[in-house]
């Protein structure tokens, strides 16, 4: 038997070839067997282009898949072709019965301490040195809070910091690191060391995978094992909390812009995209008397991703935009325009605030394929141990007996967090807008990483998979090169560009 964890941090891929049943944990390791015939599935592909991730089951090979989470499979020498079962289901163990509204807040938030506090001291065991990924947001900050204060000694922190002030939280995280205590190291990160990565990413990650803040992450987890093995992260608090912007803005901007035409809707897009982020940027900085209201960090990328969504016919499509750097048809030859309608759209049962789905939709989604992924494929290339409490099945299962009105109030997300990290930091340091760990890709795009890009961007190199078709893709990085924000939608063909090249 097989089986894999119940959220999906580690990853596991299998497939059947011929008499035989392979499985690893790396993609990489089928490529190491010469005599297996290899080929990239297209609707994989597809859905790596449009999300930057391959998500489970599908990996980008025909034949072979990843093990979903909370999953296991049964092998024996009479029946090689089993299908995948649940050991753990997410939506009966956490959703059935999800809420216990008879709890206050105020106790909630104390019973959440409690909870947390388990969960990050047995996370802290270890007989090799200890350590914390520091950004400066909310959760890795009430991590780091919890650690220092279970700690009889300074415990070791570390962030990564950018020339580009609108991308840089250091001064956040070294605020928060003085006044808790903490033993902290400051990475900087400059464009140089982009450069010097990239050209790894393709071995680290064994499929294309497009998430930029790759970059950071890997650095940073270099970094980190010069110092300790073992590192504990806030991530998945997002999710499980409701911390993204898209919990807030998708019904708002529903309302707002839902009962307009189609084709005004489509020239409002085409009219905010137009102009280059940078100016949105500086508008919001000039006039900021007039737009003291919006807090907004890198407002210009914020009214991009709008400019993409507000076409949206509906509800869920308009989460798919907002999760996608693509609003419109892909640029790939045989692309079936509507394969992945259903997407993420599962029938859960209990949840019908559309809120609470997207926030399950990610859980089970975007966080094993894209940020679990992103965090294991960086620590373990580095060889160190990382640890997410959040993921804590007991910390998942008290969020979720919690009422949304606990996570998502007053226009913030992560509510309940922001309540219980007042207990450990002032709340100055904290009252701020959502920034998100990401790379100035846009800049360096246009300057220091543009020849590389413009290599894999070629004609030559577009046509050589047979796959993409070259003059949307030429356009799209032309217009990026004259000032229009294309970075997400071109880092995804990078990407797949990049890995092609190494493994083909």
């Amino acid at each position: 038997s097989l089986a894999r964890d119940r959220i999906g941090e580690k990853p596991l891929y299998y497939g059947v070839f011929g008499n035989t049943f392979i499985f690893a944990s790396e993609l990489k390791s089928f490529k190491a067997l010469s005599n297996l015939d290899l080929e990239i599935d297209q609707d994989s592909l597809s859905l790596m282009i449009k999300y930057g991730y391959v998500p489970s089951p599908k990996s980008i090979y025909k034949n072979i898949y990843k093990l979903p989470q909370g999953n296991y499979i049964q092998i024996n020498e009479n029946k090689l072709d089993n299908s995948p079962d649940a050991w753990w289901d997410f939506n009966q163990n956490i959703l059935n019965n999800h809420l216990n509204p008879s709890i206050d807040f105020n106790q909630a938030t104390h019973e959440l301490d409690t909870v947390l506090n388990e969960a990050v001291k047995e996370q802290m065991i270890a007989d090799v040195p200890v350590g914390v990924m520091l950004s400066g947001g909310i959760d890795s900050s009430l991590i780091t809070s919890i650690m220092q204060n279970i700690s009889i000694k300074p415990i070791n922190s570390f962030t990564a910091s950018f020339d580009e002030k609108e991308y840089d939280e250091s001064n956040y995280a070294n605020d928060i690191a003085k006044i808790l205590g903490t033993n902290h190291t400051e990475l900087k990160i400059k464009s140089v060391d982009a450069i010097n990565t990239i050209s790894n990413l393709s071995e680290f990650y064994d499929e294309p995978f497009g998430d930029s803040s790759q970059i950071p992450t890997l650095l940073i987890s270099k970094l980190i094992r010069k110092h300790v093995k073992v590192c504990l992260s806030g991530d998945a608090g997002d999710e499980i909390f409701g911390g993204y912007n898209r919990y807030l803005w998708i019904d708002s901007i529903w309302r707002k812009f839902g009962w307009l035409p189609y084709k005004t809707r489509m020239n409002l897009s085409h009219f905010l995209k137009s102009i280059p982020s940078q100016y949105w940027n500086s508008l919001f900085n000039i006039n900021n008397k007039f737009l003291y209201n919006f807090n907004i960090s890198n407002p210009g990328d914020k009214i991009h991703k709008l400019s993409n969504v507000i076409s949206a016919e509906n509800k869920y499509e308009l989460y798919h935009n907002v999760i996608s750097p693509w609003s419109g048809e892909l640029p790939l030859k045989n692309f079936e325009k509507n394969f992945n309608k259903n997407l993420y759209l599962n029938n859960f049962k209990n949840i019908d605030n559309f809120t609470e789905r997207m926030m399950v939709m990610d859980t089970l989604n975007y966080l094993p394929d894209d940020i679990l992924v992103k965090l294991d494929r960086a620590s373990m290339a580095n060889s160190l141990e990382t640890r997410i409490p959040f993921l804590d099945e007991r910390v998942i299962k008290y969020a979720w007996s919690q009422p949304l009105s606990f996570k998502i109030k007053d226009g913030k997300g992560k509510f309940i967090l922001r309540k219980l990290l007042n207990k450990y930091l002032p709340d100055k340091l904290l009252n701020r807008p959502k920034q998100g760990f990401s790379v100035p890709l846009e800049y360096w795009l246009r300057s220091s990483l543009k020849d590389w890009a413009e290599d894999l961007l070629s004609e030559k190199a577009l046509s050589e998979t047979g796959m993409l078709e070259v003059s949307p893709i030429r356009n799209l990085w032309y217009d990026h090169l004259n000032g229009i924000n294309n970075q997400n939608a071109l880092w995804n063909i990078l990407m797949f560009q990049s890995w092609y090249k190494k493994w083909k």
